[in-house]
């Protein structure tokens, strides 16, 4: 999952590699949706996991700039033999900035998941 040039483009694209070196076989995933929650960026917050379903994955999305703006987590849900076919997609965000420390601060706004490190 990649936003390549995430200073130009909004959608979220997926890349495959045969050795973690070389990438290419790109796919748009998904995109922004203009008027709403998800309207001006869109970027991974998870690695996928495998369901029943199809692969459900976190992702932010923010609407707004600067001091109005804010930082909300989602979920995809993406075939599991076809990951860059979406079928499904929260239409509210699952997670958004309400607690004092997520609202001030160095960044404001802001609601991102933790990647765990699951190697200990």
């Amino acid at each position: 999952m990649d936003r390549p040039a995430a200073e130009i483009v909004r959608e979220m694209w997926l890349s495959s590699s045969p050795d973690m070196i070389h990438w290419g076989n790109y796919k748009c995933l998904t995109g922004t949706l203009p008027g709403t929650w998800e309207g001006d960026r869109i970027g991974n917050s998870s690695t996928p996991f495998k369901t029943k379903e199809g692969w459900l994955m976190l992702y932010h999305a923010v609407r707004g700039s600067g001091i109005s703006c804010a930082y909300r987590l989602g979920v995809l849900l993406m075939d599991l033999e076809k990951p860059w076919v979406l079928n499904g997609r929260s239409e509210e965000p699952i997670l958004s900035p309400e607690n004092d420390y997520e609202r001030i601060g160095e960044v404001l706004n802001v609601t991102f998941s933790k990647r765990l490190d699951y190697r200990r």
